[in-house]
């Protein structure tokens, strides 16, 4: 159970992949997974995820009932209640292409309209699983609507710029009502008019061009009232304009062309997109999109020279990016829901035009977290969208007060450290091998670092200098340290110009070299920055003295690359702690080991070392974990409590004095990367991986169960096997599936031969002479490579015996591929003469023949 959590973005460039109904659910396609929020209060709240498809969401839909439609690029379209997001209700997978869209029937509950790229368009009833299938034109589709007057009118739109209005009845073949002309490019959306009629002014001025009213300037600015025949379509599409349409005429009868954008909105000419909706609480009113995101209302009801108004500010929430999708909903459909590429999902007032709330989603893997040492309400969250999130966790009134960090950054953010004693000061590294510093207080791009890594920057930490610097700037000077390439580079932010200082060399002209260079996988400071401790991939972790990186002791209990050090806090919230010299370390193995370093350390920091102490137990081991160790942190509120995560998806808090369990989390859907405590609720923990997702959640609230990790892992291990027993069965042995030919050439190569003799021995079925003439042969054999006598058991002729039953027969068989395993086992060199003895065994079994 979480409290709160940043959701992925929506896909982009699909015309329906949000949806919204006057309950105030809300659900939207991100990645293969469907997320419910809902916003029946605001800011929302996530309620579900649904995690049926496991193509990518193309189209969704939802109903008044809370049921939701949705379909996936391998064309399959599942039905699914928001309060059992884990099971179908039904399913069809019907379409031979990749589904663009899909709806409900406006009247008809249980009816759902799809349509894919090839022009396809289906009908399905699903209480009865009854479908029919249309394919009126042949073009991809991009956008579906089903009037909500007229049951069985379906307009759509093309990429072609064709919008056709069909009728599909009595679940026959669909007629074309009208093909309607005009787009230049891809119709992007369509939307009926919310109310019935055509009274259009700008019609009747087509219709009579030569009239004119006498009370124009009265019209213009009373309410339109559009009568009761016919029904009235507005489209979207790529050419930026937004068209007006009569169904019953199959004429256009307006054209609004969107205006540039402003300053403020960064517009792209190359992924331009506009959306539209007709608010279905006033006609007069339809809100367009621009290719630069900004809302725009038309006024209907203004006269058709009127421009249309702005609702969007640069001073408030708004969007600076193409919007995909419109939709209303909440209470008497008084909010409005738009998703854009800004990776913002905004929630506006209707009646007012004016926006109330901003969530926002996430573009890729949540790499990294950090809490400012200065500011503990503050987190930085590093995406693999190639922005920094910066959360403002003290707004008690927005809960979703994040602000966005992008200029300058290039690739995925993999790693954060904040100053430890600079307000605003962050550290980050990319996945390019790029290190820079941001100023968040300012909105200057960042200070780039002009020394590169060659490949992934795995962690950032701020430290003091070398002992190369003088020691009244030591002492205060702190430079920005970065892990990357199997090496250390200390870079100075205030010389970013300059080459940065690896840490190897100073390593090694003060400790002396080593026979091998180990390959660096972490850095981690103590609080006081008095120790520096350095992880490898060999499983050590190396204590020096902070500044002249003199070796004090090594640490080795892991076997395997270190991925995580945690120094314990030296003062918890209340008071000092007496745990300052213990650490946590996680590798890849599945254990964390905490380390307590005081009889070493405590009164040896500042004399002279002569030798280095070797440390290979821990004082506690903790075990829950299945998979790797990627995060750890100690809790700045208690003196026991350390949070983990891990690859097996889930995150855990130990009480480390007793090496036990307290809580576990399983919200997330994937390996887990990062982990975080609140700098101000002790009970609350921030949690990041591979789904797209952060999470907030509490200690409290997801207490640990045996009997479900018990569970969970069984599942997990039962998985692991079918999957395994699936391989093998095609690749004949299961040792190649569990990756042991590369990891053990020797027992692969045994195994190899084992499985050998088993195929061969079913297909044997000799006589009792020819046995035992092979038997002697491969006893001689034997003997001949051990260098020993050979000592014939008995005469061949004298073997021979009446004909045995079918049993005594199978019984000899065994006895004889016996030996042969045994002899195959004695000496891998035999190889050859085994072979040579199994082609005289086939010549044999011939000759009797």
């Amino acid at each position: 159970m979480c409290d709160l959590i940043l959701p992925p973005s929506p896909q982009w460039y699909c015309s329906k992949i949000i949806d919204f109904n006057t309950k105030g659910v809300v659900v939207f396609g991100a990645r293969h997974d469907v997320f419910v929020l809902d916003a029946s209060i605001i800011p929302p709240i996530y309620k579900a995820q649904c995690c049926l498809h496991k193509e990518r969401i193309s189209s969704l839909a939802l109903n008044e009932s809370n049921v939701c439609c949705s379909a996936s690029e391998d064309g399959k379209v599942k039905v699914w209640s928001i309060d059992n997001p884990m099971e179908a209700i039904a399913d069809h997978n019907t379409h031979r292409g990749k589904i663009s869209c899909i709806t409900w029937s406006s009247e008809n509950s249980d009816v759902v309209v799809s349509g894919d790229d090839g022009g396809q368009i289906i009908g399905w009833q699903y209480h009865e699983n009854r479908t029919v299938c249309y394919c009126p034109e042949s073009a991809p589709i991009v956008y579906l609507a089903c009037s909500n007057l007229i049951e069985t009118q379906v307009a759509i739109g093309y990429k072609t710029g064709v919008i056709l209005i069909i009728e599909m009845k009595d679940w026959r073949e669909g007629r074309v009502l009208q093909r309607l002309r005009g787009h230049d490019e891809d119709v992007l959306c369509v939307a009926w008019c919310p109310v019935p009629g055509e009274n259009f002014k700008t019609y009747q001025d087509l219709d009579n061009p030569n009239s004119q009213s006498p009370n124009a300037e009265a019209d213009a600015v009373t309410p339109m009232d559009f009568g009761s025949e016919g029904h009235l379509l507005a489209s979207s599409s790529k050419d930026k304009t937004v068209r007006i349409w009569s169904s019953l005429r199959g004429r256009q009868i307006a054209v609004f062309k969107s205006p540039k954008s402003n300053q403020f909105a960064r517009e792209d000419k190359t992924k331009s997109w506009s959306t539209l909706l007709w608010n279905p609480n006033n006609a007069n009113h339809v809100y367009v999109s621009s290719s630069g995101g900004e809302i725009l209302k038309w006024n209907l009801d203004s006269g058709p020279s009127q421009k249309p108004a702005s609702i969007s500010s640069a001073k408030v929430l708004s969007h600076n990016r193409p919007v995909f999708c419109m939709c209303a909903g909440g209470l008497n459909n008084s909010l409005m829901c738009t998703v854009s590429m800004d990776r913002q999902m905004i929630f506006w007032n209707l009646p007012q035009c004016v926006p109330v709330c901003a969530v926002p989603t996430l573009g890729g893997f949540v790499y990294a977290v950090k809490t400012s040492p200065i500011d503990p309400g503050r987190l930085a969250i590093g995406v693999g969208d190639s922005m920094i999130r910066l959360w403002n966790m003290n707004n008690s009134v927005n809960p979703f007060d994040v602000t966005v960090l992008w200029q300058g950054i290039k690739s995925k953010v993999t790693a954060l450290a904040w100053h430890p004693v600079k307000e605003g000061r962050l550290g980050f590294g990319t996945d390019d091998g790029r290190v820079g510093v941001f100023d968040t207080l300012s909105n200057k791009p960042p200070s780039i670092s002009s020394h590169y890594h060659r490949r992934t920057v795995y962690v950032v930490a701020w430290g003091p200098a070398c002992s190369t610097v003088s020691e009244e700037e030591n002492e205060t000077l702190f430079v920005i340290y970065s892990v990357g390439d199997g090496i250390i580079l200390s870079h100075d932010p205030k010389k970013f110009q300059n080459e940065a200082q690896d840490i190897n060399s100073v390593i090694f002209k003060m400790n002396g070299p080593k026979q091998r260079v180990p390959i660096r996988s972490e850095v981690s400071w103590n609080p006081d920055f008095s120790l520096v401790a350095i992880g490898n991939d060999d499983g050590s972790v190396e204590i020096y003295k902070s500044g002249s990186f003199k070796l004090l002791c090594v640490v080795h209990i892991h076997r395997k690359l270190v991925n995580s050090i945690q120094w314990h806090p030296i003062h918890n919230v209340e008071t000092s702690s007496s745990q300052k010299y213990y650490i946590a370390t996680g590798s890849n193995e599945a254990t964390i080991q905490i380390v307590d370093l005081s009889s070493v350390l405590g009164g040896k920091l500042h004399e002279a070392v002569d030798e280095v102490v070797l440390i290979s137990e821990a004082k506690t081991t903790l075990f829950g974990h299945n998979n790797r160790i990627v995060g750890l942190q100690w809790s700045p509120h208690d003196d026991n409590t350390l949070a983990s995560v891990s690859f097996d998806g889930t995150a855990r808090v130990w009480d480390a004095s007793k090496g036990q369990t307290i809580a576990s989390y399983h919200g997330h859907r994937g390996r887990l990367l990062c982990v975080q405590w609140s700098g101000s609720d002790p009970d609350v923990v921030f949690t990041g991986g591979e789904d797209f997702t952060f999470h907030k959640w509490r200690v409290s609230r997801n207490p640990y169960s045996a009997e479900d990790d018990a569970q969970r892992k069984k599942k997990t291990k039962s998985r692991g096997r079918k999957k395994t027993l699936k391989d093998a069965d095609d690749k004949n042995t299961s040792r190649e599936v569990k990756g042991s030919k590369t990891d053990h050439p020797e027992e692969d190569k045994g195994s190899t031969q084992h499985n050998e003799v088993k195929v061969t021995e079913p297909s044997v079925t000799l006589d009792t002479r020819t046995q035992a003439s092979l038997d002697e042969l491969l006893l001689k054999k034997k003997a001949e490579l051990e260098g020993t006598e050979y000592m014939p058991s008995e005469d061949i002729e004298a073997l021979q015996v009446p004909r045995e039953t079918t049993i005594e027969k199978q019984q000899q068989n065994a006895a004889i591929v016996q030996p042969s395993k045994n002899l195959m086992d004695t000496d891998s060199s035999t190889k050859s003469n085994e072979n040579k003895s199994k082609r005289i065994f086939v010549s044999l079994r011939l000759q009797n023949e």
